[in-house]
């Protein structure tokens, strides 16, 4: 059998050779003997061997032949296959297996136009090569084979043309921190950390910035949250900054509460409004019309309040009844319920619907719990006003079996979201993913100047005000001791804080607004993980107190970075509309129910914190958010976010590549709580440990509910034990609810797809 070489000659297939890079690749001095089977992976290779086979092709097969063998038993095989793999790409990069220098490989990439060129304008030689003999090249062959895929196929960045890899893991999380960190006054210090956090996995960052940061690309915010307003240049407005961002990768969350429902009178009572419909088959194909990374389209949530005249029809646009004409179904939808329709719904009273232009103090008053309700129960009792009467429990019926049905009609308590939350301003809308809850302004076409305004001080918030949101997260399974919470909460603000000033900006209302605001979204990945390491399972006391402990050092950690940030540098231009900046803190805020699953032990000198904050103010308006992490989490061999385990052993499928992965601390399965195992086959204990958290993240949580249908009768998911969750979520103090989980069979690998907020959007 003949192989074909790189330079394109045929030679004689040595199976030596085959032998000994595998043997290689098992052995000691990369990090450790791995515990694999040299012969078995090249037996169950040979087979699949062909007369004329590239060597990349030999060496593929190779790696998929180990990658096979991946299971919690033999976790080795993670390792194995992952070692293989970056074999194959150190040759294609490197051109051998040893790395070239790191001012050489700069250099390179210079050249082919793919990094910025002000890398090498901002530092020496000496100072690159310094940093070149800090980079631990073995680091690589320590991770898993889903960490290395994940970042080859997603994050390192290939030659557009030929599809050439031209980097490497290690040296791109060394790049990142040179070009955030450059203004520094002493920029190897703050580089180093954030690489060896990388490194070692204790942080997570998104794709906008690990695929970005070092190249001409400069958006880094993974989300985006636009306002409509109740006239058409807001509405056209809306819909281009969408595009504008939509092409930039970020996840798009659109506030279409205020546009007048179907039939309301528009120019003088001349012509019919034609209702929402419309404008989300604007907004669904806007969406799809730009890519992200070439790999998928565009992601839009469309956030509307429970009161809305159209409630009834909007929230069935996204089933699979009827026909595309009359369904909006390729964007998500969100809807907001303050405290007085769930107050109906458990009085089992009415609820009335309303068209913007009829009541427009109610909207304005939407978000204000005291003031909402004074003007709905006023305009609900006018009989000039235009309205509709149902039960409740309609209404929410209905909503629970579309969010059953479909899975993605996500929720939003937009009272406990504002009680809870740290702005004077109304918060009415939510992002893609449920867990930005950011101020918006309806758009303009001024908004959309990128040159009219050049500074904060002269921009007017009426023009516009696009929220964007910097994500990262602190991976809690990583960390040995609560104490290194202070180093990592610090870097992670710092790091992002610098961001926002390296980032470009489409338009003046993103821009401005950004820099006033200085918004961050630091959350918590590996949760699932952290819980079996301490031996905590979910639902148990230890589990309660160990997230207590941890998420209250964490956003301490968080705010007092801030402080301290603002002391240095200065507050954020609008920190005075923040309840940081006079002393109030989360501690003070939260849903008292809070203390009804642990008590409220504080351990942090929150009383000295507010006094600092008082003083100097706050650097950013807000600090924490907890997103999904599925993308991320692959990167950094933690588990998803704060969503429990679905096996041990789970399969990834992204839109270009299938991976199987193993969980960390696998030996420890008996404290692993699978979200098929919940208690009783609810959310309920779930739901009460993301409230822990809750009680101290100053923007929202991502959460999910997982049902196991095998369990049910007739596998079927009974809307009663769907609202009962509901209602624990919002009793406890949760901002909002992300997907539906469910699984429908026995006895199966548990398969996890790439979420619409992991593909590029939204995404961490």
């Amino acid at each position: 059998m003949q192989v074909t070489k790189r330079n394109g000659e045929l030679e004689e297939l040595n199976i030596d050779n085959i032998h000994r890079m595998l043997e290689n690749c098992k052995r000691e001095d990369l990090g450790r003997e791995l515990d694999v089977s040299v012969s078995d992976t090249a037996i169950n290779a040979h087979i699949k061997l062909a007369d004329g086979m590239s060597t990349s092709n030999i060496q593929q097969t190779l790696i998929k032949s180990a990658a096979e063998h991946i299971n919690v038993k033999t976790p080795d095989y993670s390792i194995f296959a992952g070692r293989l793999l970056v074999t194959e790409m150190r040759k294609e990069v490197y051109g051998s297996f040893e790395p070239i220098s790191f001012l050489e490989y700069i250099k390179l990439n210079i050249e082919s136009g793919l990094y910025d060129p002000a890398i090498l304008e901002r530092y020496t030689e000496n100072d690159i090569n310094f940093l070149g003999a800090q980079i631990d090249y073995n680091n690589d062959f320590s991770r898993p084979y889903s960490s290395i895929v994940q970042m080859d196929s997603k994050y390192l960045i290939k030659d557009s043309k030929t599809n050439r890899r031209l980097e490497m893991p290690q040296e791109t999380f060394m790049l990142i921190g040179m070009v955030i960190f450059a203004d520094e006054d002493s920029p190897m210090s703050w580089i180093l950390n954030l690489y060896e956090a990388l490194r070692d996995d204790k942080i997570s960052l998104p794709t906008p910035i690990i695929s970005g940061v070092r190249t001409k690309m400069k958006m880094f915010s993974s989300c985006c949250k636009i306002k409509m307003g109740d006239h058409t240049e807001s509405i056209l407005a809306s819909e281009y900054a969408l595009s504008l961002m939509t092409a930039r990768r970020a996840g798009i969350g659109v506030d279409m509460g205020p546009v007048r429902g179907m039939l309301a009178p528009v120019k003088n009572n001349t012509v019919k409004h034609t209702g929402a419909l419309p404008i989300l088959k604007a907004i669904e194909s806007t969406s799809k019309q730009f890519t992200q990374n070439s790999l998928r389209t565009g992601a839009t949530v469309v956030n509307y309040p429970v009161f809305n005249w159209e409630i009834m029809d909007i929230l069935e646009y996204k089933n699979n009844q009827g026909s595309n004409t009359n369904r909006a179904r390729f964007i998500d939808y969100s809807i907001g319920l303050p405290n007085l329709f769930i107050k109906r719904v458990l009085s089992k009273s009415t609820f009335t619907l309303f068209s913007s232009e009829e009541v427009p103090d109610l909207f304005d008053s939407y978000g204000d719990d005291e003031k909402f309700t004074e003007a709905y129960e006023r305009y609900e009792a006018d009989p000039k006003i235009r309205k509709r009467t149902l039960d409740a429990n309609t209404i929410f019926n209905k909503l629970v079996k579309e969010r059953v049905g479909t899975g993605r009609i996500y929720i939003h308590f937009v009272d406990n979201v504002n009680k809870q939350g740290m702005f004077d301003e109304p918060i009415t809308q939510t992002n893609l993913c449920s867990e930005i809850f950011l101020p918006t302004r309806p758009m303009t076409f001024e908004g959309l100047n990128r040159t009219k305004y050049d500074s904060i001080d002269d921009y007017d918030l009426d023009d516009g005000m696009i929220s964007l949101c910097i994500l990262g997260c602190v991976n809690f399974g990583k960390l040995d001791k609560i104490e290194e919470l202070d180093r990592y909460t610090r870097l992670m603000v710092r790091f992002l804080d610098n961001l926002i000033e390296v980032q470009e900006y489409p338009m003046d209302a993103t821009e401005w607004p950004t820099k006033g605001y200085r918004f961050l979204g630091i959350g918590i990945s590996d949760f699932a993980h952290f819980l079996a390491k301490n031996e905590a399972k979910l639902g148990s006391e230890k589990a309660k107190i160990l997230t207590h402990r941890w998420a209250e050092r964490f956003q301490f950690g968080l705010i007092k970075a801030s402080v301290d940030l603002a002391a240095e540098r200065g507050a954020c231009e609008y920190s005075n509309r923040s309840a940081y900046s006079r002393g109030i803190m989360p501690v003070d805020t939260y849903n008292k129910n809070v203390d009804q699953i642990t008590p409220n032990n504080l351990e942090c000198d929150w009383e000295g914190l507010s006094a600092v904050a008082k003083m100097y103010g706050i650097r950013n308006m807000t600090l924490s958010a907890i997103p999904p992490t599925a993308s991320s989490s692959l990167v950094s061999n933690s588990t998803q976010g704060i969503d429990p385990i679905q096996s041990t052993t789970d399969t990834y499928e992204a839109s270009n590549f299938t991976v199987k992965s193993v969980v960390p601390d696998a030996h420890k399965e008996e404290y692993y709580m699978k979200a098929w195992d919940m208690p009783d086959n609810t959310s309920s204990e779930y739901l009460k440990l993301i409230a822990i958290l809750q009680k101290f993240i100053d923007q929202g949580i991502s959460t999910n509910q997982w049902y196991d249908l095998t369990k049910l009768p007739n596998k079927i998911l009974d809307s009663n034990r769907v609202k009962r969750d509901i209602i624990t979520a919002y009793k406890y103090g949760l901002k909002s609810l992300y997907y539906i989980r469910s699984k429908d069979k026995e006895n199966i690998s548990e398969t996890i797809l790439e979420e619409a907020c992991e593909g590029g959007a939204c995404e961490i």
